[in-house]
């Protein structure tokens, strides 16, 4: 009898648990910028994804989460770059 009771609290718990990944940006489009036309260079919702991700991954300060950024950065592009260099040299 216990067991169906846990069983189901364990269902409940994975299924509210599930969530769409693009619903973070989609909630951000939702807030007004404030900024004028002159300053916005990103897109208001890039910046809040970002500087949540970057307090989620312990920065504590906006240098940090820009610092942190610019590092993941550099490494996604590695393989980018790493196909380029490899195509250039086969298409000479």
């Amino acid at each position: 009898m216990y067991l169906s009771i846990f069983e189901s609290g364990q269902k409940v718990a994975v299924e509210a648990l599930t969530i769409d990944p693009a619903s973070l940006y989609c909630a951000f489009e939702q807030v007004a910028d404030g900024r004028k036309q002159k300053g916005k260079r990103y897109p208001l919702p890039l910046l809040l994804t970002l500087l949540l991700l970057g307090k989620l991954a312990g920065e504590t300060t906006v240098n940090g989460i820009v610092d942190s950024c610019q590092r993941k950065t550099r490494v996604a592009a590695l393989p980018i770059e790493l196909a380029e260099a490899v195509s250039d040299q086969f298409h000479v």
